[in-house]
Order: structure tokens, then C-alpha cells, then sequence
């Protein structure tokens, strides 16, 4: 089934500035956790575009993709808007739970894709197979419900952490509004403890978000009135025109 990412046009402003904001800071974010490391494997990799952000940086990235559409839409991406990054970037036309290489990385992204997944736990550890010892792992994922066909699940603070522990140790996390982002080392590191502090963090994360809806609610509703108010005075035009030519 092709897959209808379409993160290269959020991040260009082409689906709207809100989302386009949104989509520039989680990105940003993402690379600011890198702190110049110099080999990246980003999984799921999708359009290509945080790969090609990465290796602007400085790295030498590798991006491994499943949908061969959005191999080809990266490639082109990086010829033609980003030819200075060329020997930097490579990207893989593959199943990532197949795909094998002899190298290893102090960097690995992994990006709004476990959402997408029957077998998460399994991707992560083959992930962790591909992550040097002192190596950092990036994982974003949409945080709550999100009403979206192709996701097998729904990520909140301590489902997001158990399942990641069950291939690295997490040292960091994040909330983004719409997204939780997680900063992992290898297994063998101290993790993250969950205690009160986090779950109040998960909690004014919640807020932000409640607050954010209702205030769009409030906006659709005033909008959906005046639009009546609008169509009532249009009638009422109306059937004055209509007296006055009788």
C-alpha cells in the first residue's frame, strides 16, 4: 500500500502554516538531539527530508525507506534541492526488519514510525543491533489518540517509555504538543525513572492540548454562527428583491 507521507510539503508551508510550524519544530528538535554526531541511520525515513537536514549538519547519513515512491521522491530531493549534501546522504529502498549492513551508527532516528507497526518491540531491537555502545536513538511518536487509518496504536507517557525499554534505555523525554519525542541510549544505561514529576509533565502536556482544542471549538462555533447569521440576512435580502418585483 503507498504510503501518503507528505512531510516535505508541511515543512515547506504547503498544507498550512500551523502545521507547518508544527512539523519545522518537531524537526528541529529532532536534529538538536544529535548533538554532531556523525553517522545517522534514520529509519523511516520517509521523503527524506530530516535525513538531508542531518547531513547538512554534518553527518553521514543513511536512510532506509520501505515505500519506494518515497525513495525516489527523497533521491530526486536531494539532486535537485540539495546537491551540496550528495556524498553525505544514501537512501535504501527496504524493509528495515531485513535489512542488514555491517556498520554501525552513533546516531538512529526513528520518527513517526512505530505508530505504523504490528511489531514495534521487534523493530526497536533490530534498531539497537545497528547503535554503537556510547550512541543515542531519536524516537518521536504521535502523542494520544490520533484518528489516522494506518496507526496500530496509541502512545501516552508510559506505554511510549515500557516499549522502548524493551531495546534501549531511555534518558529523556519530551512533549511537542501533538507528538512525545524520546531520547534513548543502549541497553545497559540508566533509564529514565517514571515517577510523580513525569506524570505531571504528561499532564500539562494534556492541558495544552485541551486548552488548544477548546479554543478551536470556541473559533468554529462563532464561525459556524456568524456563517448562519449570514445566510439568515442573505434570506431575508432575498425575499424583499423578491416583494419588490412582484
Amino acid at each position: 500500500m503507498a504510503n501518503n507521507d507528505r512531510i516535505y510539503a508541511a515543512y515547506k508551508g504547503e498544507m498550512g502554516e500551523t502545521f507547518q510550524k508544527q512539523t519545522q519544530q518537531r524537526i528541529d528538535w529532532i536534529l538538536s538531539q544529535l548533538n554532531g554526531r556523525e553517522k545517522v541511520l534514520d529509519v523511516g525515513c520517509s521523503q527524506g527530508i530530516v535525513s538531508i537536514l542531518c547531513a547538512q549538519q554534518g553527518a553521514q547519513v543513511t536512510g532506509v525507506e520501505i515505500q519506494p515512491e518515497n525513495v525516489e521522491f527523497a533521491q530526486q530531493l536531494l539532486e535537485t534541492e540539495y546537491p551540496q549534501c550528495k556524498e553525505k546522504v544514501r537512501f535504501v529502498n527496504a524493509d528495515f526488519l531485513q535489512y542488514q549492513e555491517d556498520q554501525v551508527y552513533d546516531g538512529i532516528l526513528v520518527t513517526e514510525v512505530l505508530e505504523h507497526l504490528p511489531d514495534a518491540e521487534r523493530f526497536l531491537q533490530h534498531a539497537a543491533s545497528f547503535l554503537k555502545p556510547d550512541g543515542v536513538v531519536v524516537i518521536t511518536v504521535p502523542f494520544g489518540f490520533c484518528n489516522h487509518p494506518d496507526h496500530t496504536q496509541t502512545f501516552y507517557l508510559s506505554n511510549a517509555v515500557s516499549l522502548v525499554e524493551k531495546a534501549f534505555c531511555v534518558q529523556q523525554i519530551h512533549y511537542g504538543g501533538n507528538w512525545l519525542g524520546l531520547v534513548a541510549k543502549a541497553a545497559g544505561n540508566q533509564s529514565i525513572q517514571l515517577n510523580e514529576a513525569e506524570y505531571q509533565k504528561e499532564e500539562e502536556a494534556f492541558f495544552q492540548i485541551h486548552k488548544t482544542l477548546s479554543l478551536r471549538g470556541e473559533e468554529l462555533y462563532q464561525n459556524l454562527m456568524n456563517a448562519n447569521r449570514k445566510y439568515k440576512e442573505s434570506q431575508e435580502a432575498y425575499q424583499k428583491m423578491k416583494q419588490w418585483h412582484e
